[in-house]
C-alpha cells in the first residue's frame, strides 16, 4: 500500500540530535528497525510531519498492527515535533481514542500541531 504524501516539495528532516542511538523500536527508515519511520517537514506550515510502515513484525489482532505499535508512532512524533521546535522534551502524559485499527501492511502519515507551550510544559497533538 502506498500514499501520495508526503508531496515532493517536503525536505526530509532528522528531529533528534542523537540519530545514532540504538533505539529498539522506532526511528530512521532503517528497513531493520520494527518501526522505520522518516520525517518531514511541511513547507507550507513548518509542522513535522511522520511517515511510518506497519508490518507484520507489529502485528496485535490477526492482521492488525498492535495498539501499542501505534501509540510508540505517536510517542515520537509528538516528541520530534517538540525537539525540533528547541523544546528537548520527554513525554509526561499521550492519550489516544482509536476509532479504527491499521491494517497490516500500511504506510501511514502522522502530522503534529505543537499547539501551545506553557513554562517547561509543551503541548503537542497528532
Amino acid at each position: 500500500m502506498s500514499i501520495p504524501w508526503p508531496a515532493a516539495d517536503w525536505p526530509e528532516v532528522e528531529p533528534f540530535p542523537f540519530a545514532g542511538a540504538r533505539q529498539a523500536f522506532t526511528g530512521s527508515a532503517d528497513p531493520t528497525r520494527i518501526l522505520p519511520v522518516r520525517y518531514f517537514r511541511r513547507p507550507d506550515d513548518g509542522r513535522l510531519a511522520a511517515l511510518v510502515r506497519f508490518t507484520e513484525r507489529v502485528e496485535g489482532a490477526p492482521g492488525q498492527a498492535h495498539g501499542g505499535a501505534i501509540l510508540a508512532i505517536f510517542d515520537e512524533a509528538l516528541g520530534a515535533a517538540a525537539w525540533i521546535e528547541g523544546n528537548p522534551v520527554f513525554t509526561v502524559r499521550l492519550s489516544a481514542e482509536f476509532r479504527k485499527s491499521v491494517p497490516i501492511p500500511s504506510e501511514l502519515l502522522v502530522t503534529t500541531d505543537l499547539y501551545r507551550t506553557r513554562r517547561r510544559l509543551v503541548y503537542v497533538r497528532g
